[in-house]
Protein backbone atom coordinates (compact mmCIF):
# COMPACT_ATOMS: atom_id res chain seq x y z
CA UNK A 1 0.00 0.00 0.00
CA UNK A 2 1.29 3.43 -0.92
CA UNK A 3 0.97 6.37 1.44
CA UNK A 4 -0.60 9.31 -0.44
CA UNK A 5 1.69 12.20 -1.18
CA UNK A 6 0.65 15.81 -0.61
CA UNK A 7 -0.12 16.19 -4.31
CA UNK A 8 -2.31 13.08 -4.25
CA UNK A 9 -4.18 14.28 -1.17
CA UNK A 10 -4.77 17.69 -2.76
CA UNK A 11 -6.01 16.03 -5.93
CA UNK A 12 -8.35 13.74 -3.98
CA UNK A 13 -9.57 16.74 -1.96
CA UNK A 14 -10.29 18.68 -5.17
CA UNK A 15 -12.19 15.72 -6.68
CA UNK A 16 -14.10 15.21 -3.44
CA UNK A 17 -15.09 18.88 -3.27
CA UNK A 18 -16.20 18.71 -6.88
CA UNK A 19 -18.31 15.60 -6.19
CA UNK A 20 -19.79 17.21 -3.10
CA UNK A 21 -20.69 20.32 -5.09
CA UNK A 22 -22.40 18.14 -7.68
CA UNK A 23 -24.10 16.27 -4.85
CA UNK A 24 -25.41 19.53 -3.39
CA UNK A 25 -26.83 20.52 -6.78
CA UNK A 26 -28.53 17.16 -7.18
CA UNK A 27 -29.78 17.31 -3.60
CA UNK A 28 -31.30 20.74 -4.21
CA UNK A 29 -32.92 19.34 -7.32
CA UNK A 30 -34.28 16.43 -5.31
CA UNK A 31 -35.52 18.76 -2.62
CA UNK A 32 -37.39 20.83 -5.20
CA UNK A 33 -38.80 17.93 -7.20
CA UNK A 34 -38.98 14.68 -5.21
CA UNK A 35 -39.35 15.85 -1.60
CA UNK A 36 -42.63 17.38 -0.64
CA UNK A 37 -42.93 20.25 1.81
CA UNK A 38 -43.72 17.93 4.73
CA UNK A 39 -40.88 15.46 4.07
CA UNK A 40 -37.23 15.34 5.18
CA UNK A 41 -34.21 14.47 3.00
CA UNK A 42 -31.46 12.35 4.64
CA UNK A 43 -27.93 12.09 3.20
CA UNK A 44 -24.25 11.74 4.08
CA UNK A 45 -22.38 14.99 4.57
CA UNK A 46 -19.21 13.61 2.90
CA UNK A 47 -19.24 10.96 0.20
CA UNK A 48 -15.73 9.68 0.97
CA UNK A 49 -13.36 9.42 3.91
CA UNK A 50 -9.69 8.35 3.76
CA UNK A 51 -8.20 7.34 7.11
CA UNK A 52 -5.05 5.70 8.39
CA UNK A 53 -5.44 2.14 9.59
CA UNK A 54 -4.41 3.27 13.08
CA UNK A 55 -7.17 5.91 13.42
CA UNK A 56 -9.18 3.66 15.74
CA UNK A 57 -12.65 5.19 15.36
CA UNK A 58 -14.04 7.27 12.49
CA UNK A 59 -17.01 9.58 12.99
CA UNK A 60 -19.29 9.78 9.93
CA UNK A 61 -21.87 12.59 9.83
CA UNK A 62 -25.40 12.15 8.46
CA UNK A 63 -27.42 15.30 7.74
CA UNK A 64 -31.11 16.04 7.42
CA UNK A 65 -32.75 18.82 5.43
CA UNK A 66 -36.20 19.79 4.30
CA UNK A 67 -39.02 19.63 6.86
CA UNK A 68 -37.50 19.59 10.36
CA UNK A 69 -40.73 19.43 12.40
CA UNK A 70 -41.18 15.65 12.40
CA UNK A 71 -39.25 12.81 14.02
CA UNK A 72 -37.75 10.63 11.28
CA UNK A 73 -35.28 7.78 11.15
CA UNK A 74 -33.27 5.52 8.85
CA UNK A 75 -30.75 2.69 9.06
CA UNK A 76 -27.00 2.88 8.40
CA UNK A 77 -25.45 -0.43 7.36
CA UNK A 78 -21.94 -1.34 6.29
CA UNK A 79 -21.06 -3.18 3.11
CA UNK A 80 -17.80 -4.92 2.19
CA UNK A 81 -15.64 -3.68 -0.63
CA UNK A 82 -12.01 -4.72 -0.81
CA UNK A 83 -12.07 -4.31 2.99
CA UNK A 84 -13.98 -6.97 4.91
CA UNK A 85 -15.91 -6.80 8.15
CA UNK A 86 -14.17 -8.06 11.35
CA UNK A 87 -10.78 -8.25 9.62
CA UNK A 88 -10.63 -4.57 8.62
CA UNK A 89 -13.52 -2.75 10.33
CA UNK A 90 -16.36 -3.24 12.79
CA UNK A 91 -19.79 -4.02 11.39
CA UNK A 92 -22.28 -1.15 11.35
CA UNK A 93 -26.04 -1.71 11.52
CA UNK A 94 -27.53 1.22 13.39
CA UNK A 95 -30.82 3.10 13.40
CA UNK A 96 -30.40 6.88 13.30
CA UNK A 97 -33.22 8.99 14.78
CA UNK A 98 -33.65 12.69 14.01
CA UNK A 99 -35.86 14.50 16.52
CA UNK A 100 -37.71 17.70 15.70
CA UNK A 101 -35.32 20.44 14.48
CA UNK A 102 -32.35 18.00 14.54
CA UNK A 103 -30.20 18.40 11.42
CA UNK A 104 -27.32 15.95 11.91
CA UNK A 105 -26.32 12.71 13.62
CA UNK A 106 -23.02 10.85 13.83
CA UNK A 107 -22.17 7.19 13.39
CA UNK A 108 -18.99 5.71 14.86
CA UNK A 109 -17.07 3.23 12.73
CA UNK A 110 -14.24 1.23 14.30
CA UNK A 111 -11.17 0.60 12.13
CA UNK A 112 -9.10 -2.51 12.85
CA UNK A 113 -5.35 -1.84 13.11
CA UNK A 114 -3.60 -5.13 12.32
CA UNK A 115 0.08 -5.88 11.78
CA UNK A 116 -0.34 -7.55 8.38
CA UNK A 117 0.71 -5.61 5.27
CA UNK A 118 -2.06 -5.29 2.72
CA UNK A 119 -3.00 -2.89 -0.10
CA UNK A 120 -5.15 0.15 0.62
CA UNK A 121 -8.76 -1.04 0.96
CA UNK A 122 -12.23 0.42 1.09
CA UNK A 123 -15.72 -0.38 2.29
CA UNK A 124 -19.08 1.41 2.19
CA UNK A 125 -21.85 2.73 4.42
CA UNK A 126 -25.37 2.76 2.96
CA UNK A 127 -28.51 4.64 4.08
CA UNK A 128 -31.62 2.45 3.88
CA UNK A 129 -35.16 2.04 5.28
CA UNK A 130 -36.19 5.66 5.64
CA UNK A 131 -39.23 6.15 7.86
CA UNK A 132 -42.49 7.81 6.95
CA UNK A 133 -42.25 11.52 6.07
CA UNK A 134 -38.59 11.12 4.98
CA UNK A 135 -36.57 10.15 1.93
CA UNK A 136 -32.94 9.15 1.36
CA UNK A 137 -30.93 11.21 -1.12
CA UNK A 138 -30.23 9.18 -4.27
CA UNK A 139 -26.93 10.98 -4.89
CA UNK A 140 -25.59 10.83 -1.33
CA UNK A 141 -26.86 7.54 0.04
CA UNK A 142 -23.48 5.77 -0.02
CA UNK A 143 -20.29 6.82 1.75
CA UNK A 144 -16.93 5.29 0.74
CA UNK A 145 -14.33 4.78 3.47
CA UNK A 146 -10.75 4.11 2.34
CA UNK A 147 -8.36 2.49 4.82
CA UNK A 148 -4.72 3.41 4.16
CA UNK A 149 -2.30 0.74 5.31
CA UNK A 150 0.53 1.89 7.57
CA UNK A 151 1.99 -1.35 8.83
CA UNK A 152 5.24 -1.45 6.83
CA UNK A 153 8.23 0.89 6.84
CA UNK A 154 7.93 1.24 3.06
CA UNK A 155 10.20 1.20 0.02
CA UNK A 156 12.33 4.19 -1.01
CA UNK A 157 13.01 5.57 -4.47
CA UNK A 158 13.96 8.79 -6.23
CA UNK A 159 11.05 10.83 -7.50
CA UNK A 160 12.67 11.07 -10.97
CA UNK A 161 15.25 8.99 -12.77
CA UNK A 162 16.89 12.11 -14.25
CA UNK A 163 17.53 15.60 -12.83
CA UNK A 164 18.84 18.63 -14.69
CA UNK A 165 20.42 21.79 -13.31
CA UNK A 166 22.37 24.86 -14.41
CA UNK A 167 25.69 25.18 -12.60
CA UNK A 168 24.89 28.78 -11.63
CA UNK A 169 22.11 27.43 -9.39
CA UNK A 170 23.20 27.32 -5.76
CA UNK A 171 21.62 23.94 -5.14
CA UNK A 172 20.15 20.92 -6.88
CA UNK A 173 17.01 19.91 -5.00
CA UNK A 174 14.98 16.74 -5.29
CA UNK A 175 12.88 14.28 -3.34
CA UNK A 176 13.06 10.69 -2.20
CA UNK A 177 9.64 9.04 -1.95
CA UNK A 178 8.46 6.46 0.55
CA UNK A 179 5.93 3.99 -0.85
CA UNK A 180 4.08 0.82 0.18
CA UNK A 181 3.81 1.81 3.85
CA UNK A 182 4.86 4.57 6.25
CA UNK A 183 5.22 2.92 9.64
CA UNK A 184 7.91 4.16 12.02
CA UNK A 185 11.04 6.25 11.62
CA UNK A 186 13.46 5.25 8.87
CA UNK A 187 16.54 6.70 7.19
CA UNK A 188 18.65 6.17 4.10
CA UNK A 189 22.04 7.34 2.89
CA UNK A 190 22.35 9.37 -0.30
CA UNK A 191 25.78 9.33 -1.93
CA UNK A 192 27.11 11.01 -5.08
CA UNK A 193 29.10 9.10 -7.70
CA UNK A 194 31.46 11.02 -9.99
CA UNK A 195 31.10 10.64 -13.74
CA UNK A 196 32.07 13.53 -16.03
CA UNK A 197 31.19 15.90 -13.17
CA UNK A 198 33.65 15.74 -10.25
CA UNK A 199 32.97 16.36 -6.58
CA UNK A 200 34.80 19.44 -5.36
CA UNK A 201 34.97 20.90 -8.88
CA UNK A 202 31.38 20.85 -10.10
CA UNK A 203 29.44 20.05 -6.94
CA UNK A 204 29.84 19.24 -3.24
CA UNK A 205 29.41 15.49 -2.96
CA UNK A 206 29.29 14.95 0.80
CA UNK A 207 27.11 11.94 1.79
CA UNK A 208 23.67 12.80 3.13
CA UNK A 209 21.39 10.96 5.54
CA UNK A 210 17.70 11.44 4.79
CA UNK A 211 15.29 10.76 7.64
CA UNK A 212 11.59 9.99 7.46
CA UNK A 213 9.37 10.58 10.48
CA UNK A 214 6.47 8.28 11.34
CA UNK A 215 3.86 8.53 8.55
CA UNK A 216 6.18 10.77 6.49
CA UNK A 217 6.18 9.85 2.78
CA UNK A 218 8.69 12.28 1.28
CA UNK A 219 12.13 13.68 2.14
CA UNK A 220 13.94 16.40 0.20
CA UNK A 221 17.66 16.74 -0.42
CA UNK A 222 19.86 19.62 -1.56
CA UNK A 223 23.27 19.24 -3.19
CA UNK A 224 25.41 22.41 -3.46
CA UNK A 225 26.61 23.18 -7.00
CA UNK A 226 29.88 24.95 -7.88
CA UNK A 227 29.85 27.55 -10.65
CA UNK A 228 32.97 27.08 -12.78
CA UNK A 229 32.26 30.31 -14.72
CA UNK A 230 33.01 28.73 -18.08
CA UNK A 231 31.99 30.82 -21.08
CA UNK A 232 31.71 28.01 -23.59
CA UNK A 233 28.79 25.62 -23.52
CA UNK A 234 29.37 22.39 -21.67
CA UNK A 235 27.46 19.59 -20.00
CA UNK A 236 28.52 17.04 -17.40
CA UNK A 237 26.82 14.52 -15.20
CA UNK A 238 27.09 12.60 -11.95
CA UNK A 239 24.92 9.99 -10.29
CA UNK A 240 22.92 9.84 -7.07
CA UNK A 241 22.60 6.56 -5.23
CA UNK A 242 20.53 5.39 -2.25
CA UNK A 243 22.26 3.00 0.16
CA UNK A 244 21.91 1.46 3.62
CA UNK A 245 18.20 1.93 4.38
CA UNK A 246 17.55 1.73 8.11
CA UNK A 247 14.46 0.96 10.17
CA UNK A 248 13.28 -1.95 8.02
CA UNK A 249 12.84 0.06 4.81
CA UNK A 250 13.79 -1.33 1.40
CA UNK A 251 14.91 0.17 -1.92
CA UNK A 252 13.03 -0.03 -5.21
CA UNK A 253 14.53 -0.29 -8.69
CA UNK A 254 14.69 3.52 -8.82
CA UNK A 255 17.52 3.66 -6.28
CA UNK A 256 19.81 5.53 -8.69
CA UNK A 257 19.34 8.81 -10.54
CA UNK A 258 21.37 10.79 -13.05
CA UNK A 259 22.11 14.52 -12.63
CA UNK A 260 22.91 16.54 -15.78
CA UNK A 261 24.77 19.84 -15.28
CA UNK A 262 24.99 22.57 -17.91
CA UNK A 263 25.71 26.29 -18.17
CA UNK A 264 23.40 26.81 -21.16
CA UNK A 265 19.90 27.95 -20.16
CA UNK A 266 18.46 27.02 -23.55
CA UNK A 267 19.94 23.54 -23.31
CA UNK A 268 18.60 23.32 -19.78
CA UNK A 269 15.09 24.03 -21.04
CA UNK A 270 15.47 21.45 -23.80
CA UNK A 271 16.65 18.79 -21.36
CA UNK A 272 13.80 19.60 -18.98
CA UNK A 273 11.32 19.23 -21.82
CA UNK A 274 12.85 15.91 -22.85
CA UNK A 275 12.70 14.78 -19.25
CA UNK A 276 8.99 15.65 -19.12
CA UNK A 277 8.42 13.70 -22.35
CA UNK A 278 10.30 10.68 -20.98
CA UNK A 279 8.34 10.77 -17.72
CA UNK A 280 5.04 11.05 -19.63
CA UNK A 281 5.99 8.14 -21.88
CA UNK A 282 7.03 6.11 -18.88
CA UNK A 283 3.63 6.68 -17.30
CA UNK A 284 1.88 5.66 -20.52
CA UNK A 285 4.03 2.55 -21.03
CA UNK A 286 3.96 1.45 -17.39
CA UNK A 287 1.96 -1.83 -17.36
CA UNK A 288 1.47 -1.71 -13.59
CA UNK A 289 -1.99 -1.02 -12.19
CA UNK A 290 -3.22 -0.48 -8.66
CA UNK A 291 -7.00 -1.05 -8.89
CA UNK A 292 -9.68 -2.62 -11.05
CA UNK A 293 -11.26 0.79 -11.66
CA UNK A 294 -7.97 2.01 -13.17
CA UNK A 295 -7.84 -1.05 -15.44
CA UNK A 296 -11.42 -0.60 -16.68
CA UNK A 297 -10.77 3.11 -17.27
CA UNK A 298 -7.68 2.23 -19.34
CA UNK A 299 -9.68 -0.37 -21.26
CA UNK A 300 -12.38 2.17 -22.14
CA UNK A 301 -10.00 5.05 -22.94
CA UNK A 302 -8.15 5.79 -26.16
CA UNK A 303 -4.69 7.16 -25.34
CA UNK A 304 -2.75 9.37 -27.71
CA UNK A 305 0.97 9.65 -28.34
CA UNK A 306 3.36 12.14 -26.73
CA UNK A 307 4.36 15.10 -28.92
CA UNK A 308 8.14 15.14 -29.39
CA UNK A 309 8.29 18.95 -29.37
CA UNK A 310 5.79 20.07 -26.73
CA UNK A 311 5.73 16.92 -24.59
CA UNK A 312 1.91 17.03 -24.52
CA UNK A 313 -0.45 14.21 -25.38
CA UNK A 314 -1.82 14.61 -28.92
CA UNK A 315 -5.14 13.46 -30.33
CA UNK A 316 -5.04 9.78 -31.40
CA UNK A 317 -5.26 9.08 -35.15
CA UNK A 318 -8.36 7.56 -36.74
CA UNK A 319 -6.65 4.15 -36.91
CA UNK A 320 -6.35 4.16 -33.11
CA UNK A 321 -10.12 4.67 -32.78
CA UNK A 322 -10.81 1.84 -35.24
CA UNK A 323 -8.48 -0.57 -33.43
CA UNK A 324 -9.92 0.49 -30.09
CA UNK A 325 -13.52 -0.28 -31.05
CA UNK A 326 -12.48 -3.54 -32.75
CA UNK A 327 -10.67 -4.73 -29.61
CA UNK A 328 -12.78 -3.14 -26.85
CA UNK A 329 -14.43 -6.48 -26.01
CA UNK A 330 -11.06 -8.10 -25.34
CA UNK A 331 -9.80 -5.04 -23.43
CA UNK A 332 -12.79 -5.09 -21.09
CA UNK A 333 -12.63 -8.88 -20.76
CA UNK A 334 -8.99 -8.89 -19.68
CA UNK A 335 -9.52 -5.89 -17.39
CA UNK A 336 -10.92 -8.38 -14.86
CA UNK A 337 -7.37 -9.68 -14.31
CA UNK A 338 -6.31 -8.63 -10.77
CA UNK A 339 -4.16 -5.46 -10.62
CA UNK A 340 -0.40 -6.00 -10.55
CA UNK A 341 -0.23 -4.43 -7.09
CA UNK A 342 -2.03 -7.43 -5.57
CA UNK A 343 0.19 -10.11 -4.01
CA UNK A 344 3.32 -8.88 -5.73
CA UNK A 345 1.84 -9.39 -9.21
CA UNK A 346 1.35 -13.16 -8.80
CA UNK A 347 -2.44 -12.89 -8.80
CA UNK A 348 -2.33 -11.04 -12.15
CA UNK A 349 0.15 -13.58 -13.55
CA UNK A 350 -1.85 -16.71 -12.74
CA UNK A 351 -5.24 -15.29 -13.71
CA UNK A 352 -3.78 -13.97 -16.99
CA UNK A 353 -2.22 -17.38 -17.75
CA UNK A 354 -5.57 -19.09 -17.15
CA UNK A 355 -7.45 -16.58 -19.31
CA UNK A 356 -4.89 -16.87 -22.13
CA UNK A 357 -5.18 -20.66 -21.92
CA UNK A 358 -8.97 -20.46 -22.06
CA UNK A 359 -8.84 -18.02 -24.98
CA UNK A 360 -6.39 -20.27 -26.83
CA UNK A 361 -8.71 -23.23 -26.30
CA UNK A 362 -11.67 -21.27 -27.67
CA UNK A 363 -9.67 -20.15 -30.72
CA UNK A 364 -8.56 -23.74 -31.31
CA UNK A 365 -12.14 -25.01 -31.15
CA UNK A 366 -13.38 -22.28 -33.50
CA UNK A 367 -10.60 -23.10 -35.96
CA UNK A 368 -11.45 -26.80 -35.79
CA UNK A 369 -15.14 -26.08 -36.40
CA UNK A 370 -14.25 -23.84 -39.35
CA UNK A 371 -12.06 -26.59 -40.89
CA UNK A 372 -14.81 -29.13 -40.42
CA UNK A 373 -17.40 -26.84 -42.03
CA UNK A 374 -15.30 -26.47 -45.21
CA UNK A 375 -14.49 -30.19 -45.38
CA UNK A 376 -10.85 -30.26 -44.28
CA UNK A 377 -9.39 -33.25 -42.48
CA UNK A 378 -8.78 -32.71 -38.77
CA UNK A 379 -5.00 -33.15 -39.25
CA UNK A 380 -4.83 -30.45 -41.93
CA UNK A 381 -6.97 -28.12 -39.81
CA UNK A 382 -4.61 -28.67 -36.88
CA UNK A 383 -1.46 -27.62 -38.79
CA UNK A 384 -3.13 -24.63 -40.50
CA UNK A 385 -6.02 -22.81 -38.85
CA UNK A 386 -5.56 -24.10 -35.30
CA UNK A 387 -1.81 -23.52 -35.45
CA UNK A 388 -2.28 -19.99 -36.82
CA UNK A 389 -4.92 -19.12 -34.23
CA UNK A 390 -2.85 -20.27 -31.27
CA UNK A 391 0.53 -19.01 -32.53
CA UNK A 392 -0.33 -15.51 -33.75
CA UNK A 393 -0.04 -14.04 -30.21
CA UNK A 394 3.54 -15.39 -30.07
CA UNK A 395 4.20 -13.89 -33.50
CA UNK A 396 3.11 -10.41 -32.41
CA UNK A 397 5.06 -10.71 -29.16
CA UNK A 398 8.23 -11.66 -31.06
CA UNK A 399 7.70 -8.81 -33.54
CA UNK A 400 7.36 -6.31 -30.68
CA UNK A 401 10.46 -7.69 -28.97
CA UNK A 402 12.44 -7.52 -32.22
CA UNK A 403 11.63 -3.82 -32.70
CA UNK A 404 11.93 -2.75 -29.06
CA UNK A 405 15.01 -4.67 -27.90
CA UNK A 406 18.63 -3.99 -28.84
CA UNK A 407 19.40 -7.68 -29.32
CA UNK A 408 17.49 -10.54 -30.99
CA UNK A 409 17.62 -12.81 -27.93
CA UNK A 410 14.14 -11.86 -26.67
CA UNK A 411 12.44 -12.30 -30.07
CA UNK A 412 14.07 -15.65 -30.87
CA UNK A 413 13.86 -16.87 -27.27
CA UNK A 414 10.12 -16.15 -27.28
CA UNK A 415 9.63 -18.44 -30.29
CA UNK A 416 11.81 -21.28 -29.03
CA UNK A 417 10.39 -20.98 -25.53
CA UNK A 418 6.83 -21.04 -26.83
CA UNK A 419 7.52 -24.17 -28.89
CA UNK A 420 9.19 -25.80 -25.90
CA UNK A 421 6.06 -25.17 -23.80
CA UNK A 422 3.81 -26.49 -26.60
CA UNK A 423 5.84 -29.68 -27.10
CA UNK A 424 6.95 -30.57 -23.59
CA UNK A 425 4.10 -29.18 -21.51
CA UNK A 426 1.17 -28.73 -23.91
CA UNK A 427 1.63 -32.25 -25.31
CA UNK A 428 3.25 -34.05 -22.41
CA UNK A 429 0.90 -32.96 -19.61
CA UNK A 430 -2.42 -34.05 -21.24
CA UNK A 431 -0.76 -37.25 -22.49
CA UNK A 432 0.42 -38.06 -18.96
CA UNK A 433 -3.03 -37.36 -17.48
CA UNK A 434 -4.72 -39.50 -20.16
CA UNK A 435 -2.25 -42.33 -19.61
CA UNK A 436 -2.88 -42.30 -15.85
CA UNK A 437 -6.66 -42.16 -16.36
CA UNK A 438 -6.84 -45.03 -18.85
CA UNK A 439 -4.39 -47.10 -16.86
CA UNK A 440 -6.74 -46.88 -13.91
CA UNK A 441 -9.89 -47.39 -16.03
CA UNK A 442 -8.52 -50.00 -18.44
CA UNK A 443 -9.36 -50.59 -22.11
CA UNK A 444 -12.84 -51.92 -22.72
CA UNK A 445 -11.54 -54.99 -24.60
CA UNK A 446 -7.73 -54.62 -24.28
CA UNK A 447 -7.47 -55.16 -28.03
CA UNK A 448 -4.30 -53.14 -28.59
CA UNK A 449 -1.74 -55.13 -26.62
CA UNK A 450 -3.65 -57.21 -24.17
CA UNK A 451 -2.77 -54.83 -21.32
CA UNK A 452 -4.43 -51.84 -19.77
CA UNK A 453 -3.27 -48.43 -20.93
CA UNK A 454 -3.74 -45.42 -23.25
CA UNK A 455 -3.07 -45.93 -26.96
CA UNK A 456 -3.33 -43.52 -29.88
CA UNK A 457 -2.09 -44.49 -33.36
CA UNK A 458 0.61 -42.15 -34.70
CA UNK A 459 -0.75 -41.97 -38.25
CA UNK A 460 1.42 -39.65 -40.37
CA UNK A 461 3.14 -38.17 -37.32
CA UNK A 462 6.58 -39.52 -38.22
CA UNK A 463 6.59 -37.87 -41.66
CA UNK A 464 5.31 -34.58 -40.21
CA UNK A 465 7.96 -34.55 -37.46
CA UNK A 466 10.76 -35.31 -39.96
CA UNK A 467 9.68 -32.43 -42.23
CA UNK A 468 9.31 -30.04 -39.28
CA UNK A 469 12.69 -30.99 -37.77
CA UNK A 470 14.49 -30.59 -41.12
CA UNK A 471 13.00 -27.17 -41.76
CA UNK A 472 13.66 -26.07 -38.14
CA UNK A 473 17.35 -26.99 -38.55
CA UNK A 474 17.45 -24.98 -41.79
CA UNK A 475 15.88 -22.00 -39.99
CA UNK A 476 18.43 -22.11 -37.16
CA UNK A 477 21.31 -22.45 -39.64
CA UNK A 478 19.97 -19.41 -41.51
CA UNK A 479 19.98 -17.36 -38.30
CA UNK A 480 23.52 -18.51 -37.45
CA UNK A 481 24.81 -17.67 -40.95
CA UNK A 482 23.16 -14.23 -40.81
CA UNK A 483 24.60 -13.58 -37.37
CA UNK A 484 28.12 -14.60 -38.51
CA UNK A 485 28.26 -12.87 -41.90
CA UNK A 486 25.70 -10.06 -41.57
CA UNK A 487 26.39 -9.36 -37.87
CA UNK A 488 22.72 -9.71 -36.98
CA UNK A 489 20.27 -12.60 -36.68
CA UNK A 490 17.30 -10.33 -37.43
CA UNK A 491 16.74 -7.14 -39.43
CA UNK A 492 19.42 -5.67 -41.63
CA UNK A 493 19.18 -3.81 -44.91
CA UNK A 494 16.22 -4.24 -47.26
CA UNK A 495 18.12 -6.61 -49.60
CA UNK A 496 18.88 -8.88 -46.62
CA UNK A 497 15.78 -8.83 -44.44
CA UNK A 498 13.17 -9.15 -47.20
CA UNK A 499 14.66 -12.29 -48.81
CA UNK A 500 15.16 -13.76 -45.34
CA UNK A 501 11.52 -13.13 -44.46
CA UNK A 502 10.37 -14.64 -47.77
CA UNK A 503 12.58 -17.70 -47.16
CA UNK A 504 11.04 -18.33 -43.73
CA UNK A 505 7.50 -17.94 -45.11
CA UNK A 506 8.33 -20.39 -47.90
CA UNK A 507 9.58 -22.92 -45.34
CA UNK A 508 6.26 -22.70 -43.51
CA UNK A 509 4.31 -23.13 -46.77
CA UNK A 510 6.55 -26.09 -47.64
CA UNK A 511 5.81 -27.76 -44.32
CA UNK A 512 2.05 -27.22 -44.65
CA UNK A 513 2.06 -28.37 -48.28
CA UNK A 514 4.08 -31.57 -47.75
CA UNK A 515 2.25 -32.52 -44.55
CA UNK A 516 -1.16 -31.91 -46.17
CA UNK A 517 -0.20 -33.92 -49.26
CA UNK A 518 0.84 -36.84 -47.07
CA UNK A 519 -2.44 -36.69 -45.16
CA UNK A 520 -4.39 -36.60 -48.44
CA UNK A 521 -2.45 -39.67 -49.61
CA UNK A 522 -1.04 -38.01 -52.71
CA UNK A 523 2.29 -39.78 -52.16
Amino acid sequence: ATMPSVAKLLEEKHLLEQKQAESVEMEMHERNTEVSSDESLISFRSLKHAVMESVGVLEVTIVRSGNLNNTVQCRVVSRDGTATVVEDYGQVDQTIVFGPQATEQKVSVSIVDDDQYEPDEEFYLDLIDASEKSKISTCAKTCTIEIIDDDTPGALSFEYATYTAVESQPYLTGSVLRKNGADGKISVELICVDETAVSGTNYVGDPLVLEFAHHSTEATFSIPLIDTNQDEDFSSMFKLKLENPMGGATLTSKKMAVVNLTNDNELMQTISKLQAIMEARKRMMDPGTSSWSEQFQDAMTISGEIDEVTGEEVRPPMSAYILHFMSIFWKVLFAVVPPTSYYGGWAAFWVAVMMIGLLTAVIGELAAIFGCSIGLEASITAITFVALGTSLPDTFASAQAATAEEYADAAIGNVTGSNAVNVFLGLGLPWMLSSIYWYLQGDSDEFMSGTKGYYLPAGDLSFSVIIFTSLAIMALLTLLIRNFYAEGALGGTAWLRKPSAAFFVCMWLTYVGLASAKIKGWF
